[in-house]
């Protein structure tokens, strides 16, 4: 490393990183062009010689692509770092998801030449935040079939209650007026 020049070191410190990383180091071109891929790519059947050169947005998937395509516009007008998250379409026509941690890179003179950041694949949480949202879901549809069932059995409770209630103060009227009755009986005669 002594020997080479600083620059040369630098690059082959990147791409030594580049290659040992789980995450897929690239870079982009202001126009959105792939000119560098890290070869953790090949996880998802994609080579990177055969990415490097296509527009980045041809390997997301056509459901967030626009969304994509647009924040990739954004950041190279604003220069802001950004987080996004999208499907990222493999060889075979699959979808992984990835989060992408990225910036722009600029030229010695500080104009935007394009962007540089990291793809982080992020399916398995994503697989288990859907699993929690159904769990969470049917975590309510039983939480307000509890609640009804425990309004039902208090109707029905009050019902019964009411209705024994009802028929218990009836009979003791009925007595009541008998026991009058009887009493009244003999002032009668």
């Amino acid at each position: 490393f002594n020997e080479k020049d600083p620059r040369e070191q630098e690059g082959t410190v990147f791409h030594i990183l580049a290659d040992e990383l789980n995450e897929i180091i690239y870079s982009l071109d202001a126009e959105g062009n792939i000119i560098f891929v890290g070869p953790q790519v090949r996880r998802y059947g994609l080579e990177p010689q055969d990415v490097i050169g296509t527009p980045f947005q041809d390997h997301i998937d056509p459901v967030d692509r626009e969304r994509v395509l647009a924040e990739f516009n954004k950041t190279m007008a604003t220069s802001h770092e950004f987080t996004s998250q999208f499907r990222l379409q493999t060889a075979d026509g699959d979808a992984v998801w990835m989060e992408d941690y990225g910036r722009v890179k600029r030229n010695q003179a500080g104009e935007i030449v394009g962007l540089t950041g990291i793809l982080r694949d992020i399916t398995e949480r994503k697989k288990d935040e859907e699993r929690l949202l159904q769990q969470r879901t049917a975590l309510r549809r039983l939480a307000l079939e509890l609640s009804l069932a425990e309004e039902r059995e208090r109707r029905r409770i009050a019902s019964g209650l009411h209705d024994q209630v009802g028929q218990n103060l009836v009979a003791c009227g009925i007595r009541l007026m008998r026991l009058h009755e009887v009493e009244l009986a003999p002032e009668i005669k």
